[in-house]
């Protein structure tokens, strides 16, 4: 038994997932998010990045000649209108790229693991600058699996652009005898190129790491039976502590009932399951209130307050069923049931040797 309570066999609660979501924990892979901006980058750079070379080139021939650049005639404001230039010839094609690169990188990373908002995050911890923790986490199997698979991604990286090189290598080395503007756009192509496969390369990696990250996170995650129970105690209560408290509920109960069925008149039973008291004052009450009642031992109670105090007790099954029903303690009975009280009153007042016409008269009105 305490062998299985040690595995981690349960399905974890939702209790546990809200946890680690406040916590900052997911099942979310930070090499995917990356690999995605590698090759969103590299596709728009195919799509723009000739115009772009060609705007530079272009841009930086016409400032570097004519007046701009001499000396003795440059003076701030020709710096500011270069400046502002610049922004808005290169604005035009790099912003909206910047946007791209920006919604890609919110979208997969909510993709992941939805969205998280954890502001203890940024507070410090003082168990991040732990040497002995910090050594711990370093000598971990999950850091070192995480070293091992960086090595392996470098290995790839290297591999794909030694790959991507190597058949253009003599091309390369003659680029410097060429027109200035081939040279960038060949250079730029084949360099853009290269990272798109390298991308390529690493996001089937990332792909993987996150199955990985995502099955790990949910295994990390399950709770062993002992948890499960005592995640359900705190949720619930501790039994303990619940029986304390009902026991004290019953004590208040008992006590109050005891103080009513002082000023109480009758008891109306069904006869063993319900009892309700009822008190009535013909000189200053309108009508008669229930002033206390109960089921099962709250019901013997009151039938024992009743011998006690010498109140009646009379046996009205339907009468009792209704009262407990529709009236809480403190209220008056309702009109409906006047006329089966002012029987139950009747009774009572003969008992102590009373007229009942009062009592009649009373229902009547």
């Amino acid at each position: 038994m305490s062998a299985d309570a040690g595995e981690k066999t349960e399905e974890p609660t939702a209790k546990k997932r809200s946890k680690a979501r406040q916590d900052g924990q997911s099942g979310k892979s930070q090499d995917l998010t990356a690999a995605v901006l590698i090759v969103v980058g590299a596709i728009l750079w195919l799509t723009y990045g000739v115009d772009l070379v060609r705007l530079f080139l272009g841009f930086t021939e016409k400032q570097l000649s004519g007046e701009t650049m001499i000396i003795e005639n440059f003076v701030l404001q020709d710096f500011i209108t270069i400046a502002q230039n610049a922004v808005f010839t290169f604005g035009k094609l790099v912003l909206p790229m910047f946007i791209i690169l920006m919604l890609a990188a919110y979208t997969f990373t909510v993709l992941q693991s939805g969205f998280m908002y954890t502001p203890k995050k940024l507070l410090p911890d003082i168990k991040n600058i732990n040497l002995l923790s910090g050594l711990k986490r370093m000598l971990s199997l999950s850091s070192v699996m995480r070293l091992v698979f960086g090595i392996f991604k470098i290995c790839v990286i290297v591999l794909v652009a030694y790959y991507c090189l190597h058949s253009d290598l003599e091309i390369l080395l003659i680029l410097s005898d060429v027109d200035l503007e081939v040279s960038a756009t060949y250079f730029l192509s084949l360099f853009i190129w290269t990272a798109l496969k390298i991308g390529c390369a690493l996001l089937i990696l990332a792909i993987l790491d996150y199955i990985y990250q995502k099955w790990k996170f949910e295994k990390d995650l399950k709770m062993t039976v002992q948890e499960v129970r005592d995640e359900h105690k705190q949720m619930d209560g501790d039994p303990k502590v619940k029986a304390q408290i009902r026991q004290k509920q019953m004590e208040m109960t008992m006590q109050r009932i005891q103080q009513s069925m002082q000023s109480a008149n009758v008891v109306v039973t069904n006869p063993t399951h319900l009892a309700v008291a009822l008190k009535y004052d013909i000189d200053t009450m309108a009508e008669p209130i229930v002033v206390a009642k109960g089921a099962g031992h709250v019901a013997d109670r009151i039938r024992s307050l009743a011998d006690q105090h010498g109140i009646p007790i009379v046996e009205k099954k339907e009468l009792a069923r209704a009262l407990y029903r529709q009236v809480e303690p403190g209220q008056p009975i309702p009109t409906d049931l006047y006329a089966a009280v002012a029987e139950v009153m009747a009774y009572v007042y003969e008992l102590q040797g009373k007229t009942a016409s009062d009592i009649k008269e009373q229902s009547a009105a």
